[in-house]
């Protein structure tokens, strides 16, 4: 049946529990109808932005935590999604200008400010450390942060590689050898095992030393193979400071122990963890393995080639070093996006000269499928044989015409990554009338260059882009830069180009655009109706980058930009993909049902799941469940 939108109604807006429930259930309905069970939605939103309990806040929020766990499952009935992405999680070096920039960190470790203390409190942890020992790190957070919605990095990682969240963290490790010296102990069975288990251990030791010996000893590693003093030097620091590398191996084993909590945690809300792994190297993958990059060349920005030239010799530092770090994200992710992943097949090239970067000359270099290649075969090694390859997914926005083949406006798909899934937003949209075949929309992907469903991973907007809210009320700004595809959005939802001038129809029809897509990704501040970038691009200073949080109100948040028209409406982006798949006629109660909750989450009203079970209790009915329940 049809509903009559203009019916009386009472309260509107957050769902009670049970209408929550019958939410899901239609939108798992619309999945089947519309994606025919291949539906793979990401929920793009970094674990340092998830709120901790101010009890437990260190200064930045933590995947394996009850309170990432509390907002997943409150906003999954609202976004549908199957899975998460977070960003790369390794150590990160001392930074610039207070930038905290997750593509800086270390792709072969994992930083200690991925540890949650509070676990650590824990039996499962056999209590390494009491509450009041992590009360310290919480209170400075508390007297250096006043702003609930800032990632205060500085509190657990410092300026340099000499952590704050050290300090408690040696604790624990000195508990450790105390209260865990039997060898027949849980925890001390479980880091043994991980010591002998971990692909990558060899270099460990390597990177343990890089914050004692990099700067008295900066070229240790180089043509390290042929040099006996330089090998005979390696073990004299290995043996000097063997109680600090085996501290480094236990901060690891507990930041690697909490990241697969995390994931098994998160994988019972039926809900996969996506990690992204960097392109670029940090200072001490630099030092430990200088011998696997080219350093007369870059790949932009600030990063040296790897020496793909040598890239099939398994002894190679460059192939042990790309091998090293797909491993360690297999092993802690379900799936993973790479990073400008298109250039692990071809890219263009800064040349270095005279210790120069030159931006005019560039040089080019083709690796035709090798890296994919060793990435998938690591990927079986890892994951087995039957393992999705879909799921690794290869970044490639602003690709141009490394991926596509231009000539004679016949658009085509070129190279190796044919076949293997791409991630692309449509934030940089072009307007077809401009006689550029509307690069960039989903119909140019899937219709001009013709690339497959399997192969396609589509969202509005990630990390770099403007907030989709911002271009949706600066059209006019955002013309030359940032595109404003109107005719394209007008042709593929068949909607007069006039009714897109309003900026919330058209923020509408925008976040809907990748749900024509069975892959697709919404990114979590787009979500949130937030006005704000993440890494603003558009010039806010360097400390702000990265920074944004949700608080312990972001479910409030989020009910306030639904119901004011800018944050992401799920139903009513699915009804709106039925009817331009034309499919709403053949499942009418189930879009009147999208529609009709699409509408419900637009009134004035309760503003959580709590305060609308409470109404509902208090009225003696719940106007959703009634309403949904005749259709």
């Amino acid at each position: 049946m049809r509903v009559n939108f203009a019916a009386k109604a009472t309260f509107g807006a957050a769902l009670s529990s049970a209408a929550a429930s019958e939410l899901d259930k239609a939108t798992n309905e619309a999945k089947v109808a519309l994606y025919s069970n291949q539906d793979y939605t990401i929920f793009d939103i970094p674990s340092s932005s998830f709120y901790l309990d101010k009890e437990h806040d260190t200064g930045r929020g933590k995947l394996n935590s009850n309170e990432a766990l509390k907002i997943l499952k409150t906003m999954k009935p609202y976004l549908g999604f199957n899975a998460i992405k977070d960003y790369p999680m390794g150590r990160i070096d001392k930074h610039q200008q207070h930038y905290y920039c997750p593509y800086n960190r270390s792709s072969l470790t994992l930083g200690e400010d991925n540890i949650n203390l509070e676990k650590l409190c824990s039996s499962e942890y056999g209590n390494l450390l009491e509450p009041n020992d992590i009360s310290e790190v919480v209170e400075k957070n508390f007297k250096t942060n006043s702003n609930p919605n800032y990632v205060n990095y500085e509190n657990e990682t410092g300026t340099s590689l000499d952590y704050p969240i050290l300090k408690p963290l040696r604790k624990a490790y000195n508990n450790f050898q105390t209260m865990h010296c039997n060898p027949n102990d849980q925890l001390r069975m479980e880091f043994e095992f991980y010591k002998k288990a971990a692909p990558f251990v060899k270099n460990y030791d390597r990177i343990a030393l890089y914050p004692i010996a990099a700067k008295s000893e900066p070229d240790l590693f180089e043509n390290f193979k042929d040099s006996p003093e330089k090998q005979k030097r390696f073990s004299e620091l290995k043996t000097q400071y063997a109680k600090e590398i085996e501290f480094f191996k236990f901060r690891q084993f507990l930041a690697f122990k909490q990241m697969i909590e995390a994931k098994n945690n998160i994988n019972e809300l039926g809900v996969e963890v996506m990690g992204d792994i960097a392109i670029g190297s940090s200072p001490e993958e630099y030092w430990a393995f200088p011998d696997a990059f080219d350093k007369n060349e870059s790949i932009g920005y600030g990063f040296y080639k790897l020496k793909y030239q040598e890239i099939q010799d398994k002894d190679s530092d460059v192939y042990n070093f790309l091998k090293s770090k797909m491993q360690l994200g297999l092993m802690i992710y379900d799936a993973l996006r790479l990073d400008v992943g298109v250039s692990y097949e071809k890219y263009k090239t800064i040349v270095c000269e005279n210790g120069i970067w030159s931006q005019e000359k560039k040089s080019g270099y083709d690796n035709k499928d090798t890296v994919i290649k060793i990435i998938e075969e690591t990927a079986k090694e890892i994951k087995g044989d039957d393992y999705d390859l879909r799921k690794i997914s290869y970044e490639a926005d602003g690709a141009g015409d490394i991926l596509f083949d231009w000539s004679d406006n016949n658009v085509k798909q070129k190279g190796n990554l044919i076949g293997r899934n791409l991630m692309l937003t449509t934030t940089y949209e072009q307007d077809s009338s401009e006689g550029n075949l509307g690069w960039g929309s989903y119909d140019f992907y899937t219709k001009t260059a013709k690339i497959s469903e399997d192969d396609l991973t589509l969202g509005v907007n990630n990390h770099d882009g403007t907030p989709a809210q911002r271009i949706a009320r600066n059209k006019d700004k955002y013309q030359g830069f940032f595109y404003n595809p109107i005719p394209v959005l007008s042709k593929t939802f068949k909607i007069p180009e006039e009714e897109l001038q309003n900026p919330q129809k058209w923020l509408e029809i925008k976040m809907s655009e990748p749900f024509l897509a069975n892959r697709k990704f919404v990114y979590f501040t787009d979500v949130f109706g937030k006005d704000i970038f993440y890494n603003d691009i558009e010039g806010a200073q360097p400390k702000d980058h990265f920074r944004y949080r949700l608080d312990e109100n972001f479910e409030k948040e989020y009910h306030k930009e639904l119901q004011a028209g800018n944050a992401f409406n799920y139903p009513q982006t699915l009804a709106r993909i039925m009817k331009t798949k034309g499919i709403d006629e053949k499942f009418p109660s189930l879009y009147s049902k999208l529609s009709y909750l699409g509408e419900y989450l637009r009134k004035q009203g309760a503003l959580t799941q709590k305060d609308a079970d409470k109404e509902t209790q208090i009225k003696g009915y719940d106007e959703a469940l009634d309403t949904l329940s005749k259709m």
